[in-house]
């Protein structure tokens, strides 16, 4: 028996079954069937960073009742010599060798196998181009989209870079490579996104005192450890949540919570932010938990050491004892001190919207840190790397 439904020709009455078809169309976005658990192929998410998300291989193209979508030739994917089969997108219609489409994306495999084992009587009775058989691709993938997946392969004029990609073409890209089965395509844009939005490490602006001449010029090279626009952020947490990308997620979530524009445009248009009621919860939740943390840390002095069953704010000890400690090295007054330095600065309110990246010190300048030994700045700093760090690994529990 064979493995396929055969692909019949003739036109559909009005009591005509609703797998039957106008005549001489070969429609691929039927996904239903009794084949849809044998067909069924998980492609993995990103590595390392959760569970796998299921995706239907295409089904065996069916006939469908709808009429015949009129289709409008791609002048820049038309010839001759472009290829031997007519794919519909919309109302777009590529010319492109079965070869390419055959080798990259298991949605044309398989419908191609379909239409070479249905016969020679049933192939010729399918709606052509030029001589070439037409496949109509699923409606959610629009012509914008496919060309995008056409150029990423490499097929016709147009040649585009997965490196070069923005947050919304990768996330186009991992849709529609996703729906047409291009496994390895889509491998490239979840690392593309994973690149864009890194959460596996802290969004982090490195301070002049402990950065070195390397350092700096990488952070300062990497477009990614700057603050990102709220409306990326926001495509970013979709297509988390759409391909269970938890380390996407995280990084976006984080850069709408640092956002000032993101919770300013939320209270001018909260109908117009398309962001989920839960996630919007969780980016609450985070922002107050961030801001209070934040608050704590910037506000303790540098160099606590217990001093009589008591947690102190101390000198260094290897400034103590010389000239180029801290102006006042312990006591209440070395911490009312610090206090001081931060209130007046405002250091804590500025650097509560944005607690990964904001830079207490570069801010400062040298004439505020002056009263203060440069070991003490230092064991300072680690110390707040160790809070962001503890913050950082916090944010997994919340967005969960």
């Amino acid at each position: 028996m064979n493995r396929y439904p055969s692909i019949r020709g003739g036109s559909a009455s009005a009591h005509s079954s609703p797998r039957r078809a106008v005549r001489g169309v070969l429609h691929l976005a039927s996904l239903n069937g009794p084949f849809s658990r044998s067909l069924s192929r998980p492609i993995r998410s990103e590595p390392g960073m959760g569970r796998s998300r299921d995706v239907s291989v295409p089904l065996p193209p069916t006939r469908s009742h709808s009429p015949v979508t009129p289709a409008v030739r791609s002048t820049a994917y038309w010839g001759e010599e472009a290829g031997d089969v007519v794919v519909q997108a919309g109302q777009a219609a590529y010319r492109l060798p079965t070869s390419s489409l055959r080798e990259h994306c298991e949605f044309f495999a398989r419908a191609f196998a379909i239409a070479e084992t249905a016969g020679r009587s049933e192939s010729d009775s399918l709606r052509r181009i030029d001589g070439c058989a037409v496949y109509e691709v699923p409606r959610t993938v629009t012509p914008a989209a496919f060309e995008l997946l056409l150029g990423v392969l490499g097929i016709g004029g147009t040649t585009r870079d997965v490196r070069l990609l923005s947050t919304a073409e990768a996330a186009t890209l991992l849709r529609v490579s996703t729906t047409l089965s291009c496994e390895e395509v889509a491998r490239r844009a979840r690392e593309r996104l994973a690149i864009l939005w890194d959460g596996r490490r802290l969004p982090r602006a490195e301070s002049y005192r402990t950065a070195n001449v390397a350092s700096a010029a990488h952070s300062l090279s990497t477009n990614h450890e700057a603050p990102a626009s709220y409306s990326d952020a926001l495509v970013a947490i979709r297509v988390a949540r759409e391909f269970n990308l938890p380390s996407v997620l995280k990084r976006a979530a984080y850069e709408l919570v640092a956002s000032d524009d993101f919770w300013m445009a939320l209270r001018k248009d909260p109908v117009g932010i398309d962001v989920s009621g839960a996630d919007m919860l969780r980016l609450v939740r985070a922002r107050r938990e961030l801001r209070k943390n934040w608050h704590k840390a910037v506000s303790t002095p540098p160099m606590n050491a217990r001093l009589g069953g008591r947690v102190e704010s101390v000198c260094h000890w290897l400034s103590r004892t010389g000239l180029l400690g801290c102006k006042r090295r312990a006591g209440p007054k070395r911490s009312s001190a610090w206090h001081t330095l931060v209130e007046s600065s405002k250091q804590a309110a500025k650097g509560e919207c944005d607690p990964m990246r904001y830079d207490v010190f570069r801010r400062l300048g040298e004439t505020a840190l002056q009263p203060w030994c440069t070991c003490c700045i230092r064991q300072w700093e680690r110390t707040l790397l160790e809070k962001r760090t503890e913050w950082w690994a916090r944010l997994d529990h919340i967005l969960q």
